[in-house]
């Protein structure tokens, strides 16, 4: 059977690593563009990486296309970091100073002073910092080492019947939703370079259509395809957990003459190379990279029902009614994913009737169903913060005594907003800001002093909102 149906069967640790000895890599234009946003060392790392694997490296057309389109804006977008960091800066000492200026205990012209010196230090270390940053028109190092890297290693320039056929396929496939690409089909923009117009919402599938030609020209066998898109259109999830692939994909690169094809976000390829082709990557440069692949280039809001289970439910039976009701509802439109041990979030298509939902209270051991609260749309700002906390546990700590504590803090303290997975020694906690404002800092200190718990860090990153939904 596995011959029959082999995009449906992953691959063990010793066939990846043999895949590994000799497939092409093929990467993506966030992965191109990473290098922009990683931090030096993780910088350093994926640049140095790239040398080794140089041979075996090829690009598509449209991700080269798109990397220098793009570049000059994620330039300006790391530049502006500095400003806003020394603007945050001045706006929380001025926060301070109204909140304990008045006091009458509060020595506050002391306390003041000394934060005041601490934040200029600082301010005086963000420009120093900020001079070696390279601006739009500055020279660029990085764009210069890929520059050869690449040579000889990117596809052909498509024609203008080429892409037309393209896009005329995408309509169709996008209307059952085929991947990749239809998360993107909302984009409007179109585009003209080199002489060849292009609509924006096709991007994903230029970019897969060309790996599918490059397959045949160069009768590959073993393809890596590696990409930080986070999007359902590239990838297979059970119960919010990411499996691989989408097994779509996977069938057109074998129909195309692949023998084996795979996937991997930035972390889990520096992961796995750290495994099988260089030892010089650092563990830094790994996390810096997780980090990375946690960040939302642009957030749409999308209607959420939170359905809560009692102590005593049995969270995958449940789980497979409401995936089951929501499957009558709304067909394949609807996202069913668990959320730490008692929460369950479905994630709903923005054109749904609130008024039609069915009845998911009668499921048994469903406690409560609500709606996601979303902020007032004419509240709602540009630019919101994703805040990704990360949990590491002390060596031989393990998961069962610890997941049921952070479950429930997370929900005191977020509600259904926070997103909760676990892995084999860490766990995430996302959440957006106007769900953590006021309770980010509670949730921290609890979270570290529970045991078992070694670290906990928390990263903010800015997200566009695309579009209000609700």
């Amino acid at each position: 059977m596995r011959e029959l149906f082999k995009e449906h069967y992953g691959f063990s640790a010793e066939e990846l690593t043999g895949m590994w000895g000799e497939c092409t890599f093929v990467f993506d234009t966030n992965i191109l563009l990473a290098l922009y946003r990683l931090p030096k060392a993780g910088r350093d790392d994926l640049l140095t990486t790239l040398q080794v694997i140089q041979d075996r490296i090829w690009i598509p057309y449209h991700v080269a296309l798109e990397f220098q389109r793009n570049r000059p804006v994620v330039i300006d977008e790391q530049k502006h970091i500095w400003s806003r960091v020394t603007a945050d800066l001045d706006k929380s000492l001025a926060t301070l100073r109204k909140d304990i200026g008045t006091h009458h205990i509060v020595q506050a012209e002391e306390m003041l002073s000394n934060v005041s010196a601490v934040f200029e230090a600082y301010k005086v270390k963000l420009t120093e910092l900020e001079k070696e940053q390279a601006g739009v028109n500055d020279h660029d190092s990085i764009r210069e080492q890929l520059d050869k890297l690449l040579i000889g290693r990117i596809g052909p320039k498509p024609t203008q019947p080429a892409v037309d056929a393209i896009e005329k396929e995408g309509v169709e496939r996008f209307t059952r939703n085929a991947p990749p690409g239809f998360s993107d089909a909302k984009k409007q923009d179109n585009f003209i370079a080199q002489g060849i117009k292009y609509q924006a919402k096709f991007g994903d599938l230029h970019i897969w259509k060309q790996v599918l030609q490059e397959i045949e020209r160069s009768a590959l066998k073993a393809l890596v395809f590696v990409t930080n898109d986070q999007k359902e259109d590239w990838w297979f999830e059970v119960r919010g957990k990411r499996v691989g692939p989408s097994p779509e994909l996977k069938s057109e690169a074998f129909i195309a003459g692949a023998d084996r094809f795979h996937m991997y976000s930035l972390s889990q390829f520096l992961i796995f190379a750290k495994e099988t082709i260089t030892d010089k990557i650092s563990q830094e440069a790994i996390d810096q990279a997780e980090d990375l692949s946690e960040a939302v280039p642009a957030l749409e809001l999308v209607p959420r029902l939170i359905i809560r289970l009692s102590n005593t439910a049995s969270r995958f039976q449940a789980l497979a009614e409401v995936s089951r009701l929501a499957r009558r509802w709304v067909g394949s439109k609807s996202k069913v994913r668990l959320s730490g041990n008692r929460l369950i979030v479905v994630s709903l298509p923005d054109d749904i009737e609130i008024g039609s939902a069915p009845n998911f209270s009668t499921i048994a051991g469903v406690d409560s169903v609500s709606w996601d609260a979303l902020p007032d749309p004419s509240e709602t700002p540009k630019t919101m913060s994703r805040t990704t906390i990360r949990v590491l546990l002390d060596e031989g700590t393990h998961w069962p005594p610890l997941r049921e504590s952070i479950s429930t803090l997370a929900e005191e303290c977020f509600g259904g907003a926070a997103d909760v997975r676990f892995e084999e020694d860490r766990a995430r906690i996302s959440v957006f800001c106007h769900h953590r404002d006021a309770s980010r800092s509670e949730f921290l200190a609890k979270l570290s002093g529970l045991s078992g718990v070694a670290s906990v860090s928390a990263i903010d990153t800015k997200v566009r909102v695309r579009e209000r939904l609700v």
